[in-house]
């Protein structure tokens, strides 16, 4: 990129002035790198390291792995101002950006939100990027990028090192933009290994929205970088996306190698559902008064699981739960289209509730129900009295792990414990007795 063009394109940035120079030395090293590589154009040292790559030979594997270990592989500067813009548009304060690499584009990331944290009038701890990256010496670089930027940039993120699957598990609030920041494939044909390069992997980034999609704010935009020229590793993804009844609205729009650009608006109702349900007989007649829930109604809380075994380990073992019954996918359970899971249900026999743990065996990724859970979605238990540290003992060993509570209340009046899917269960010494409470509660007002 030239002088001139790089000139007009930082016109589109608020910054200050050390940031610009920093911004246009980083993407002139990327640039570089990739011109020695011959990213984009099939050179032969890359065609060479790809082919020992697809021949499976472990040594030029790890000779390629040490070749890009210190490779940008950047944003483009277009591009990443224009995701800047987008940030700043939409007023945007929570941003994740999936594949961090250097953290050239997280510079821009951090800019936007900070700015309209400022605009709004929101105190700093109310913005923040949260970053992700699995090579330790790319997070290492990236955080010495970000401290050459300063204070307006650094301040705003978070950087979380290891399995993206793993490290958004939990801990992740209320998401306005997503940045799937992905590796460009050669237009020789070959296809480099991203998780060679530790960036997002483009397989990976479906699994990666569904692990947030439940943390999605409506109108939330998500952006994937290369979706024309890396279309077959995005394959699952844009099928998702663009799927019948898709909360996304999908545009492509035209930068080098396609960038889409998804807003989530969540579904609603179909309108032809009240016809539908309507003819069905559990509804009573129309002359009839039929049946409301009420306080003695039965209650099952629902939801998916990784795995069955883990899921009855945890609840059986470390809470004296029984399990309650049980269907595999070998057995007679399946709807009308032959779809068949594994469930379990878990319960105290003399409970009014009980838990139920579905295995989706969904082979089409694209619709698979896996858990998703977030830092809110708590399973509490009253206890009324000090808690036996027995019990948080067994919950551990049965596969949980205590977790720090995102709300404070939880922490001062009880212990919280991620179960193997990541939702967590909060004991709590206090005691809960719904009327009282809103006794309490009317008297007060």
């Amino acid at each position: 990129m030239d002088n001139t063009a790089s000139q007009a394109h930082t016109t589109g940035l608020r910054a200050p002035a050390h940031v610009r120079s920093l911004l246009a030395h980083l993407h002139t090293l990327s640039l570089d790198q990739e011109n020695q590589l011959g990213l984009g154009n099939g050179g032969p040292s890359i065609n060479k390291a790809t082919d020992a790559l697809r021949s499976g030979s472990a040594q030029p594997a790890r000779n390629f792995d040490d070749t890009m270990r210190d490779k940008f592989i950047a944003l483009t500067e277009d591009k990443a101002l224009f995701v800047y813009n987008m940030i700043r548009a939409k007023g945007a304060l929570t941003v994740v950006e999936a594949g961090t690499s250097f953290g050239v584009s997280t510079i821009y990331l951090a800019l936007a939100v900070g700015q309209n944290a400022s605009s709004a009038g929101k105190m700093q701890s109310e913005a923040r990027v949260i970053a992700t990256e699995r090579e330790p010496t790319k997070a290492a670089k990236a955080r010495e990028h970000w401290k050459m930027a300063g204070e307006t940039v650094e301040q705003y993120i978070e950087l979380r090192e290891g399995d993206i699957l793993q490290t958004l598990r939990s801990d992740v609030p209320e998401v306005d933009f997503i940045l799937f920041d992905s590796m460009l494939p050669l237009t020789c044909g070959h296809m480099i290994f991203a998780d060679r390069l530790y960036t997002v992997w483009t397989p990976m980034v479906l699994p990666t929205l569904k692990l947030l999609e439940l943390s999605l704010k409506p109108g939330a935009v998500i952006i994937a970088d290369n979706v024309v020229s890396s279309k077959e590793g995005y394959s699952d993804f844009l099928a998702y996306i663009n799927r019948t009844e898709s909360p996304y609205s999908t545009v492509t729009l035209p930068y080098p190698g396609g960038l889409s650009m998804s807003t989530f608006r969540p579904m609603l109702v179909p309108e032809d559902l009240t016809e539908r349900t309507s003819n069905l007989e559990i509804f009573a007649p129309p002359d009839k008064t039929g049946r409301a829930p009420e306080a003695k109604s039965h209650i099952r809380i629902a939801r998916p699981t990784r795995d069955i075994g883990e899921a009855q380990r945890f609840y059986v073992d470390g809470l004296d739960m029984q399990v309650l019954y049980r269907v595999t996918a070998e057995g007679t359970a399946h709807d009308a289209s032959g779809h068949v899971d594994d469930l379990i249900m878990l319960g105290w026999p003399d409970a009014s509730w009980h838990l139920e743990f579905v295995l989706d065996h969904t082979e089409d990724a694209a619709n698979a129900c896996l858990p998703r859970p977030t830092v809110e979605d708590l399973l509490v238990v009253y206890v009324d009295g000090p808690i036996d540290r027995n019990v948080l003992q067994r919950l551990v060993n049965a596969g949980g792990r205590e977790v720090r509570p995102k709300n404070p209340y939880w922490e001062q009046w009880g212990v919280t414990v991620e179960d193997p899917d990541g939702y967590r269960i909060v004991l709590s010494q206090r005691q809960w007795v719904n009327k009282e409470v809103r006794a309490r509660w009317i008297a007060s007002k």
